[in-house]
């Protein structure tokens, strides 16, 4: 017998053999417990996470993940299939990770529940375990989907949630690979949602991860459009310095340009952002034929009036962000 072998429960075919300097190779890669053996395995392709492996020593009794390695030892691997779909399990699953019950969603992920199980509304563990990290932690090492969408009418992915709760729960989902460019039901990103409504960290963490500036919604507005239309100019000056488009126009909103949207809002220090940036304020909508000074004085904002006839504003120059 090797040192430490690993074989299928069912079949007996070896999966692993180490020996005396293999054994002591894991142990400095992962630990010398059941659960760091299991992590090793994960690693050669016979599992997707530990919630679902069993290893089974001496007349079939199981190891618990914390439980210490002592070779010579002959174990056993069962993997578990995930649970059927059970709409009040299911619920149980998703409340306790709303909840942020980490020992139940631990118990649960035990007991093979698939961890993106929906509840009755339709919200998965991660979408409601947004706010609870070490919960989070868990389904995502369980292998559940940091790009499903909840199934409402809104179609919103986890990282959509989290962009507005907090930094600290976007970097988990985008180190789980979360895209940051997947969109609702109404063409909206992460990045809309955080221009939408002026989250400066979620902004540069969404750029950081390479989020697509100038994607459009189901109205043709780009995050750019959003920011400029509420003069949130701290996150306009993020957007144009990662090279978003500074005259996107809004086809199925009349033709509007962020100028447009910034004029006829009465957002000055927004028109000024992007007059500096370049924008064209000659450009014309397409359903009444509008200017954005045009926009500017039927508002009354003779501040924003007096910036885009002015021939003065300086064009500043736009660093490369990528």
């Amino acid at each position: 017998m090797a040192y430490l072998s690993v074989r299928w429960a069912a079949s007996g075919e070896v999966l692993a053999d180490f020996g005396e300097r293999a054994f002591q190779a894991l142990v400095d890669r992962h630990g010398n417990t059941a659960g760091a053996l299991k992590l090793e395995l994960i690693s050669r392709g016979f599992g997707e996470s530990r919630f679902r492996m069993r290893l089974l020593c001496g007349a079939d009794v199981e190891m618990e993940d914390g439980d210490v390695l002592l070779p010579p030892l002959d174990l056993k691997l069962v993997r578990l299939a995930l649970c059927p779909p059970d709409l009040q399990r299911d619920q149980r699953f998703v409340w306790a990770c709303g909840q942020g019950w980490l020992k139940e969603v631990d118990t649960c992920l035990r007991r093979a529940q698939d961890p993106d199980a929906v509840d009755e509304a339709g919200q998965s563990g991660l979408h409601e375990a947004i706010g609870h990290i070490e919960v989070m932690r868990l389904l995502l090492e369980a292998r559940a989907c940091p790009d499903q969408a909840a199934q409402d009418e809104f179609r919103s992915t986890p990282l959509h949630y989290a962009t507005l709760f907090g930094a600290e729960e976007m970097k988990l989902l985008l180190e789980a690979r979360a895209s940051p460019d997947k969109t609702t039901a109404y063409g909206s990103t992460p990045l809309h949602q955080a221009a939408e409504d002026d989250r400066i960290e979620a902004t540069r963490l969404l750029l950081e991860a390479r989020a697509l500036c100038d994607q459009t919604d189901h109205d043709g507005f780009t995050p750019l459009h959003l920011a400029a239309r509420d003069g949130y100019a701290e996150l306009m000056g993020l957007l144009l310095e990662a090279r978003a488009s500074c005259d996107p126009v809004a086809r199925e909103a009349g033709g509007t340009t962020p100028l447009h949207l910034a004029a006829y809002n009465g957002m000055p220090e927004a028109v000024r952002v992007l007059l500096e940036a370049g924008a064209d304020r000659d450009r014309v909508t397409t359903d009444d034929c509008s200017t954005p000074v045009q926009y500017a004085r039927w508002r009354g904002d003779w501040t924003s009036v007096s910036l885009l006839e002015s021939t003065g504003i300086k064009r500043m120059k736009r660093h490369h962000a990528r």
